[in-house]
């Protein structure tokens, strides 16, 4: 029997969202339209996991449809890679924020990020 850790619960709820999000940028007139997914939900859309795997190819496929990233991930180094890789490849807008995702304090330092003028 499979051990359910916190971790693999956030991976499954990580890919459901992508399978879910997935879909819905195809739903718009049947296929991709960058221009209705910027109306409905802004320019910039916030990628977790971003370093590698589902969440870096997530930030490449959100990018290459017109949306800038902001990249989340515990890894400063693989995540400023993958940043860069992003904005050579598809020219969009990144930005980064080192945090663990298990943090208790994850929300106030959610908020102190959406919040900082300087971003």
């Amino acid at each position: 029997m499979v051990k359910l850790t916190s971790t693999r619960i956030l991976l499954w709820i990580t890919a459901l969202a992508i399978a879910a999000a997935s879909i819905l940028l195809r739903t718009h007139q049947g296929n991709y339209n960058s221009n209705y997914i910027r109306l409905r939900y802004g320019d910039w859309a916030i990628v977790a996991g971003a370093s590698e795997g589902l969440g870096a190819a997530w930030a490449e496929h959100l990018c290459e449809y017109g949306l800038n990233v902001l990249l989340v991930a515990r890894r400063k180094e693989a995540l400023e890679a993958s940043a860069k890789k992003i904005q050579q490849r598809f020219g969009c807008q990144t930005d980064t924020w080192v945090q663990d995702l298990s943090d208790p304090n994850l929300a106030d330092a959610f908020r102190s990020v959406l919040e900082d003028p300087q971003r």
